[in-house]
C-alpha cells in the first residue's frame, strides 16, 4: 500500500459550490435586460404620436383642395376625366362607381372596402381603387381624386411590376412596425473581460444596425406603388386640364402621398431610438457596476 504525501496533498484546490449570491447576480442580470427592453418601447410613443398628428395634418390638406373647389372646376375635373377614360381606352376594363349621399354604402361594402371606407368617399374626402376593376368615388365632391385611382388601375392592367407592388400593399402598410417594434427586443453584443467578439456576435450586431432601414424599407411595395400612380395622374390631368387646375390635383396629391411617407420614417425613428435608448441604459449599467467595483477595491 502506497503512502499519502500529505505535502502535495496540500497544493490541492478545493472547489466551492456555487453560492446563492452568483445565483441572484445571474437573476438581476436577466431582469435589468427585461426592464430595458420594455423601457426601449418608450421613444415609440412620441413618434407615433408626432405620426398621427402630421398624418391628420397633411390629409386635412388634401381634403381641403376637393372642398375649395367651384362648382365650374368640378365640371371641368369630370370632364377631364371622361376624357382620360375615353382617350386611354381605360372605360374597357375600369369602371368608376360613383357614391353619393343617396347611395346605399351597404351594397357596395366588398372586401377590401369597408363601411368606414365608403363613408369617407360620400363625405367626399377619399378614394379607392378596389384592388381589381373599379374606382370608388364621389364625383359631385372630389373629382380630383379620380386620376390618382385611375393610375392604380392602369398600373393593375398593364404593369407586372405593379400588380406584385400591389399584392403586397397591405403588407407593406404593417410590416414595418412589426420590423421596428422586433428590433427593440434584440440586445447588442458585448465581449466578456478580456475576450473579443465572436464572428456570429459580429454579424448579429452588424444586422441589429440595420434594423432600422430595413424597417423603413418594407414600406417599399406601398410607397413605390403611390409614387406610380400619382407620377400618371399628374400627367393626364395636365393633358386634360388648364395649369392651374392641374396644379391643385398635384397638390392634393403632394399632401397624400406625405401620409405614405409618414410610415416608414416613423418605423425607422422607433427602431433607431428604441435601440439607441436601450444600449444607453445598458452603458449606464455597465459603467455603475464598474464605479461599484472600483469603490469596493479601494474600500477594502
Amino acid at each position: 500500500m502506497s503512502k499519502i504525501n500529505f505535502k502535495n496533498s496540500q497544493n490541492i484546490s478545493v472547489q466551492k459550490k456555487p453560492t446563492g449570491s452568483n445565483t441572484q447576480g445571474a437573476n438581476s442580470e436577466l431582469t435589468n435586460k427585461a426592464l430595458r427592453t420594455v423601457s426601449a418601447f418608450a421613444p415609440a410613443a412620441p413618434v407615433l404620436l408626432a405620426q398621427n398628428y402630421s398624418s391628420k395634418s397633411a390629409f386635412k390638406k388634401m381634403q381641403e383642395v376637393a372642398k375649395n373647389l367651384s362648382e365650374e372646376e368640378i365640371k371641368l375635373l369630370n370632364d377631364g376625366v371622361d376624357k382620360i377614360l375615353k382617350n386611354k381606352n381605360l372605360l374597357d376594363f375600369i369602371e368608376i362607381k360613383n357614391i353619393t349621399a343617396k347611395t346605399n354604402l351597404a351594397a357596395h361594402a366588398q372586401p377590401p372596402l369597408t363601411i368606414q371606407n365608403l363613408q369617407q368617399v360620400q363625405q367626399g374626402v377619399n378614394a379607392f381603387f378596389n384592388g381589381s376593376n373599379a374606382v370608388i368615388v364621389n364625383r359631385e365632391a372630389a373629382p380630383n381624386l379620380i386620376f390618382h385611382e385611375l393610375g392604380h388601375g392602369h398600373n393593375n392592367k398593364f404593369s407586372n411590376f405593379s400588380r406584385k407592388m400591389l399584392r403586397f400593399y397591405p403588407q407593406s402598410q404593417v410590416t414595418p412596425f412589426i420590423v421596428a417594434f422586433s428590433s427593440l427586443l434584440l440586445n447588442e453584443e458585448k465581449p466578456k473581460e478580456g475576450a473579443e467578439l465572436t464572428k456570429f456576435q459580429k454579424v448579429k450586431n452588424v444586422f441589429r444596425k440595420m434594423l432600422p432601414f430595413l424597417a423603413a424599407a418594407t414600406s417599399l411595395p406601398m410607397l413605390i406603388e403611390e409614387h406610380m400612380a400619382t407620377s400618371k395622374a399628374n400627367k393626364w390631368a395636365k393633358e386634360v386640364l388648364s395649369d392651374n387646375l392641374s396644379k391643385k390635383v398635384a397638390k392634393g396629391y403632394k399632401y397624400g402621398f406625405m401620409t405614405y411617407l409618414l410610415v416608414p420614417i416613423s418605423a425607422f425613428l422607433i427602431s433607431f431610438l428604441g435601440m439607441k435608448y436601450k444600449d444607453f441604459l445598458a452603458s449606464e449599467k455597465n459603467n455603475n457596476t464598474k464605479q461599484n467595483q472600483n469603490n469596493k477595491v479601494l474600500n477594502a
